[in-house]
């Protein structure tokens, strides 16, 4: 949304094109520049190269830096969640989510792997409940009820997205384990609902529509010429949205 509104504005005509779309070819064919959004394999970045030299990556951290990349700042995001936990008392902190593409070393920083950085640096205990499903509330819920039906569940979890908060919230409010009087949760987005659920919904703030705009802006003058066309790395802060799901 945040790059639509800046093309608007410049009157620069877009078109939304899904990477697997069958007609992705054709539909990409002349375009001046990419804005791609998203995680992308090594294969689909090599061909949007023969495509177009104007690319930008949106939620994409690359290491090294062979295209410019608008990213989050993921190592500071999970440094403030895992010292406010810490700074709360607790000792062994879950973290719910998928791996980020790190298997396939293209993302330079994932929040796994620097929660992990931190919790140890802390000298917390930590347990990785990874998931394979969509990143949904169907899946948080899900795994959670398996982490109780385990006997497993710590007293914080950080999830990688707000909807696995808020179902995993909803699994242990179900089993009757109070939020956050027996665990505390904490999400990653900041979505509008995190205000609507009871208890409210602890998290911390993307600023995709800023990382949307910037990209946007930086493609344009890519394009025009207006800026150096060399590979960099754009980072944005994040911040932490404390709530009432954490105690």
């Amino acid at each position: 949304q945040g790059g639509e509104k800046y093309l608007k504005k410049k009157k620069i005509i877009s078109t939304k094109v899904r990477y697997d779309d069958l007609g992705i070819k054709e539909s990409l064919e002349n375009v001046d520049g990419i804005i791609c959004i998203g995680k992308f394999e090594r294969e689909h970045l090599d061909y949007f190269n023969e495509i177009s030299n104007n690319i930008i990556l949106l939620d994409m951290d690359l290491s090294p830096i062979t295209q410019t990349c608008v990213a989050l700042d993921f190592d500071d995001a999970m440094y403030k969640v895992v010292q406010y936990f810490h700074s709360k008392g607790h000792n062994k902190i879950g973290f719910i989510g998928r791996n980020e593409y790190n298997e396939i070393s293209l993302q330079a920083t994932t929040r796994k792997k620097s929660f992990i950085k931190y919790c140890e640096s802390f000298d917390i205990d930590y347990e990785i409940f990874p998931t394979e499903h969509d990143m949904t509330g169907d899946a948080g819920y899900s795994i959670m009820n398996h982490i109780i039906s385990e006997g497993r569940v710590p007293s914080a979890i950080f999830c990688i997205n707000d909807p696995i908060a808020m179902g995993a919230m909803q699994a242990l409010l179900d089993a009757e384990i109070k939020v956050p009087e027996d665990v505390s949760i904490i999400g990653f987005n900041d979505v509008e609902a995190c205000n609507f659920t009871r208890p409210t919904l602890s998290t911390v703030y993307a600023p995709s529509f800023e990382m949307g705009e910037i990209g946007a802006s930086v493609l344009h003058h890519m394009i025009t010429g207006d800026d150096i066309h060399y590979p960099r790395r754009i980072q944005l802060p994040c911040q932490l949205k404390i709530r009432n799901s954490c105690k």
